[in-house]
């Protein structure tokens, strides 16, 4: 039961993703919710956090749709209303225990008729389905059914997984390297453009205060495009710009080298790494020999690709 909690809590996470593949900005959306069963609940739940314009929920007995619109400052409607009010709505996210489709493609039609064919976000993971399979035809319906969600929610884990092997994979060879050069003991930290930890290791004798050093180098790679190295020397030309800098990180970023960003075959910023632990020069051989090892490019081996490869700084 736990896994299948977790698997439902990850398809009505997947629903705020691609919703956000359609829609640019989340919180201009209006958002109806077919059912009030837990499926909904959780779906309701994840694009609340993303404080859409309006949230809706249409059931059959309005009592329980009132209970859960409650939950979220939302609205509730009768499902006899639903042909009458669809184009509102520009996201609809059904699941209820309906024997038979309760969303028919010639209603969408004329949903999208007045809407004059701005996009709609359908996701139906009713089974059997709340929604006609034929409007998956329709050239501005975006509809995913329980299965496409699945799809996507197993692709999802295989990229994760996939990602932290590299990102193990990265700070295994910069720990291997270090001990065939005999370095000072190490951290080393991997980080998503986000500058959400990835990974993260250090040797024995490595004090934790490493872990705040290997981040800022990381952190300073991403916020500022180039090498932590660099941002060190840019630190040395331009001391009030970038000491700024690092009171708007709250004093994470950390100018000193070590930190470099890590682009895949095309070029592409996927994060960045941070080592820490011996002479500065030492600590970014040692990233840009992870990153190579792992088989992915520095900010300078894509010099050549036509990427903005580092951030011009200017005060």
């Amino acid at each position: 039961s736990t896994e299948i909690g977790a698997h439902s809590i990850s398809m009505a996470a997947a629903c705020v993703r691609l919703a956000g593949q359609v829609f640019e900005d989340l919180a201009q959306i209006k958002v109806l919710f077919v059912g009030a069963g837990e499926m909904i609940e959780l779906c309701a739940t994840h694009f609340a956090a993303r404080s859409p314009k309006q949230m809706v929920i249409a059931n059959r007995t309005l009592d329980r749709g009132e209970k859960l619109a409650s939950q979220f400052g939302g609205e509730v409607m009768r499902l006899a209303e639903l042909p009458d009010r669809l184009h509102e709505f520009d996201v609809v996210i059904s699941c209820t225990a309906s024997s038979l489709p309760l969303i028919g493609l010639g209603a969408v039609e004329r949903a999208l008729g007045r809407r004059r064919h701005r996009p709609m976000f359908m996701v139906d993971l009713a089974v059997p389905r709340d929604i006609e399979s034929e409007v998956a035809r329709l050239n501005d319906v975006f509809l995913y059914t329980v299965d496409d969600l699945g799809a996507a929610v197993q692709i999802g884990v295989e990229n994760r997984q996939s990602a932290v092997a590299q990102a193990e994979a990265i700070i295994d060879a910069v720990l291997k390297r270090g001990q065939e050069l005999n370095t000072r003991a190490l951290s080393v930290i991997i980080v998503e453009p986000g500058c959400k930890v990835k990974a993260f290791k250090k040797e024995d004798g490595a004090s934790m205060v490493r872990f705040e050093m290997a981040f800022g180098k990381a952190y300073a790679a991403l916020a500022l495009g180039r090498s932590s190295k660099l941002v060190r020397v840019r630190a040395e030309e331009k001391p009030g710009f970038v000491n700024y800098l690092i009171a708007a990180s709250d004093n994470q970023l950390f100018a000193e080298g070590g930190g470099m960003q890590i682009r895949d075959a095309n070029g592409e910023v996927i994060g960045a790494v941070g080592v820490t632990g011996d002479k500065e020069d030492m600590d970014e051989e040692l990233a840009v020999h992870g990153i190579h090892a792992a088989g992915l490019k520095t900010d300078a081996d894509c010099e050549g690709m036509g990427r903005n490869f580092a951030v011009r700084l200017t005060n």
